[in-house]
């Protein structure tokens, strides 16, 4: 967040593309932010769904592991983590120097959610879709 002197030796950051105030504007912003991030989300999971249903493949398949031979080389779900993760650094505005922290953080988060798949380590209720018991 930066700070500048403003008319009237006001303090202005900016946040997010919008410049904000001392005067107590400020949390009218971020409600307005937070409502925008939760339309995105849901405009996300609609079309998600919606795509679903309109392949034929059913909100069942969102949920099933690819059978064997359909799913993607495991080389190539590993490398296209360098450009997610460059994304959202750029997105955030993060620093370069955190750049491989992040990229850690994500192979972690990754790892841990294939060994949690891999040795079923989740077992499904009655009625819920998963990894067989």
């Amino acid at each position: 967040m930066a700070g500048a002197a403003g008319p009237g030796g006001e303090l202005l950051a900016q946040v997010g593309g919008q410049r904000l105030s001392r005067r107590g504007h400020g949390a009218d912003i971020h409600r307005r932010g937070l409502a925008q991030v939760a339309v995105t989300l849901v405009q996300l999971a609609a079309g998600v769904i919606i795509a679903a249903e309109l392949t034929g493949a059913g909100l069942t398949a969102l949920s099933q592991a690819a059978p064997p031979g359909h799913s993607l080389p495991g080389w190539l779900i590993a490398v296209a983590w360098i450009p997610f993760t460059l994304g959202l650094a750029w997105t955030f505005n993060a620093r370069m120097r955190d750049v491989p922290w992040m990229l850690l953080l994500v192979y972690l988060a990754w790892g841990v959610q294939e060994l949690v798949l891999a040795h079923s380590l989740v077992n499904p209720q009655e009625g819920e879709t998963g990894p067989p018991a």
